[in-house]
């Protein structure tokens, strides 16, 4: 497989964090929606790896913790109406745990609100 080089590699990360979308940045840097796939998949990776390594021993005075709302492909309440295209659809939480001074990211979780998910 061909890789990106480091430079278009930067302008595609570079777009998708100014917001705009997979598509769009696919048509502005010339390169496939599944090139950039792969990408955001190693650069997750790596951003993860790093995090896990450096993110230590931290003196924290405050925490805050909090959930964030999303979906997948569609809504949880209308869930049941839908052909199912995905393994896991519907509601989804983001749980952050950040240092409330620095508002560094000291954990976060992917899941469902359930209470094992929010650490009850």
């Amino acid at each position: 497989m061909k890789r990106l080089s480091r430079e278009r590699r930067a302008k595609v990360i570079a777009h998708l964090a100014r917001g705009n979308t997979i598509r769009g940045t696919a048509e502005l840097c010339e390169v496939s929606r599944s090139a950039i796939d792969a990408l955001l998949l190693d650069a997750g990776a790596a951003c993860l790896e790093y995090h896990h390594e450096t993110v230590r021993g931290l003196q924290v005075r405050n925490v805050e913790a909090d959930e964030i709302w999303s979906y997948v492909y569609c809504k949880e309440r209308t869930s049941g109406q839908t052909r199912r295209m995905y393994d896991w659809h519907g509601d989804i939480w983001t749980w952050v745990a950040m240092d409330a001074d620095s508002k560094l990211i000291i954990s976060w979780l992917v899941g469902n609100r359930s209470p094992e998910c929010a650490g009850l």
